[in-house]
């Protein structure tokens, strides 16, 4: 029998993606992101590595809890195998996100 906790952003259509692997436990680190906003003014999207720095100043282990904006959550994906080696190198154990992810490899 599964549960199914709806608060917040998160739905019953959250699930793990590697059920084969153990829980995780760490401190969150919440993100909101939009994938159809343009990027911030006098920015591109290759220039944006300013949230990396912050990420390393929180406690270890960090959980990435990453909340999609767009009207249709999963239009883009914040999660890919670059960016989950960059947070995975930054003290990441995992991704929590109502989003897409992409290309990942257990």
């Amino acid at each position: 029998m599964s549960v199914c906790v709806t608060e917040g952003f998160a739905d019953c259509s959250l699930h793990c993606q590697f059920p084969q692997l153990p829980p995780l436990v760490g401190y969150a680190i919440t993100l909101r992101i939009r994938a159809s906003s343009p990027p911030p003014k006098g920015h591109n999207y290759l220039d944006r590595t300013d949230w990396w720095k912050q990420i390393e100043s929180f406690l270890l282990p960090h959980v990435m809890v990453i909340q999609d904006m767009d009207a249709r959550p999963g239009r883009g994906a914040f999660v890919g195998e670059v960016h989950a080696a960059i947070l995975k190198a930054l003290g990441c154990v995992g991704v929590v996100t109502n989003g897409a992810v992409r290309d990942l490899l257990t």
